[in-house]
């Protein structure tokens, strides 16, 4: 479930919200008129309604699908934040995450075991491409070193050095962001993804979690070098550098990019 120089992150996930399904005028406005960098139209999607819900997944609503061992919803609920956005991009109204994910779930059944794989979730973006009329999706990912892949997963391009490019944005384009989570022990506990909103600077990221999609979730990026590894690895944590709680640390696997194209 848990699931730059390179970086670690250190964040709390215990969060709740949901969404709505019309699409409101000042969102189509947006789309319509200013063509939206993916910053404005996530922020229109975070906003939360009468009903305390936005216009995104929320993961707990999700999660009695997955079998428990599995870890949990973030990585189809993630995917479902990306359609949203990508549709809001294509001038299309929002959708109720349920239904979507719910057809997921039967045409990917494996998605239900949970720890979903790279190759897992590119199929599941290709899946729900079909919710894109009119367009289609360019989808890549790269991994770092320290990611280890599944056995039969499709090869993926592997950076041994982040230098932030990977996650520099180009027009019509969004990414995710998928880290390991370990506990204060160093065992790895998962995976987690989340969309990547924006970035403040080439150490800081913005990301929005599904586990709480209504807030913003800034992360810093550090290099480090660790004895256990030949290569730094990349981890983010809390810009004001208080460790959570937990002891858990969250370090850089795999990024997805998610390009949106007219037939």
């Amino acid at each position: 479930m848990y699931h730059f120089n390179i970086f670690v992150l250190a964040v709390f996930l215990s969060f709740n919200v949901g969404w709505g399904i019309s699409c409101p005028e000042s969102l189509r406005k947006i789309a319509l008129v200013t063509k939206p960098s993916f910053t404005d139209l996530f922020s229109e999607l975070q906003k939360v309604d009468p009903q305390g819900k936005t216009k995104l997944a929320l993961q707990s609503d999700f999660g009695p699908y997955i079998d428990p061992k599995g870890g949990g919803a973030c990585a189809s609920s993630t995917a479902f934040n990306m359609l949203q956005g990508l549709r809001v991009m294509s001038q299309q109204e929002n959708l109720n995450p349920k239904p979507v994910l719910e057809g997921a779930f039967l045409a990917i059944p494996e998605l239900l075991a949970g720890r979903v794989t790279n190759t897992q979730m590119t199929k599941l973006l290709n899946y729900l491409g079909k919710y894109l009329p009119n367009h289609s999706l360019e989808i890549s990912a790269e991994r770092s070193i320290q990611s280890k892949p599944s056995e039969g997963e499709i090869p993926l391009k592997v950076w041994t050095k982040f230098d932030g490019k990977q996650l520099e944005t180009n027009s019509n384009e969004l990414k995710m962001v998928v880290f390991q989570v370990h506990d204060r022990d160093k065992k790895l506990l998962g995976r987690h993804f989340v969309v990547l909103k924006k970035k403040l600077s080439e150490d800081q990221i913005v990301v929005i979690d599904p586990h709480n999609p209504a807030k913003e979730f800034t992360y810093e990026l550090t290099q480090l070098q660790v004895a256990e590894e030949t290569e730094p690895v990349t981890r983010l944590a809390r810009p004001d550098k208080v460790p959570h709680k937990s002891g858990w640390i969250f370090t850089l696997d795999t990024i997805f990019s998610v390009k949106l194209n007219s037939k």
